[in-house]
């Protein structure tokens, strides 16, 4: 790791030779505070206003500090924490099975269904802190998570920002151009048709429950097709 500016920009580099690869860029978007201080989070300044309000014992001696990532890590973890993932941990434990729900909810589809179930997972998540503390919510996000952040395909980033960065490469900075082919289907659960053209290469056709949704298989269906994505 090389800081290249004093607790603004870090460059990480890391290859174990197996399956953990890290490359990323980290900058910061202010100065590192401390949590505890309602000096310098106006967030505690509110909650203790009154209270005893306390991170509690799992952030002693922390401090924060807003940034973002560039590179594979940032790839690789929102492959681990989108709603896809999630609501395929959640199918994968069983637990939609386990929610009560009337039918309206449970015959969701799409879209909709996807959030719902990563929405219970996190609650999931949530109640084992509560009622076990920090080390059973590690224990278990330990249990479903790791096998996915050593997966090949966990840094594989979403399909409509590879065509962007792709077409510009191929296509001569071309854009990829989006259009709504069809909609059918009643008004709570619709289903979109969408065609995406990069230049001169044949459109690739892509349908979802939503407008995002069709735009992104369309755009991976054209990937898949010129062989920028492999079909595993």
């Amino acid at each position: 790791m090389v800081c290249s500016e004093p607790n603004k920009v870090w460059d990480v580099h890391y290859d174990d030779g197996g399956t953990l690869r890290l490359d990323f860029r980290y900058t910061a978007l202010m100065d590192p505070f401390d949590i505890h201080d309602p000096d310098q989070d106006p967030m505690v300044a509110a909650k203790a206003a009154g209270s005893d309000f306390s991170w509690g014992h799992a952030y002693s001696g922390h401090f924060d500090q807003t940034g973002h990532y560039e590179g594979e890590l940032s790839l690789r973890l929102n492959a681990l924490v989108n709603a896809e993932a999630l609501s395929e941990i959640s199918e994968q434990i069983g637990l939609p099975e386990l929610v009560r729900a009337g039918s309206d909810v449970r015959n969701l589809e799409g879209r909709k269904r996807t959030n719902l179930r990563a929405d219970a997972l996190e609650s999931l998540i949530a109640v084992l802190y509560l009622d076990g503390g920090l080390d059973a919510a590690r224990a278990f996000i330990h249990r479903y998570w790791q096998p996915r952040s050593q997966a090949i395909g966990a840094a594989r980033r979403d399909a409509k920002t590879e065509l962007q960065e792709w077409a510009h490469q191929a296509a001569a900075g071309a854009v990829p151009a989006y259009r709504v082919d069809g909609r059918e289907g009643p008004d709570h659960d619709p289903l979109f048709t969408v065609s995406v053209k990069v230049g001169s290469f044949a459109p690739a056709i892509g349908s979802g429950r939503s407008k995002r949704e069709a735009e992104q298989a369309a755009a991976s269906a054209l990937l898949l097709r010129e062989g920028v994505w492999s079909a595993a």
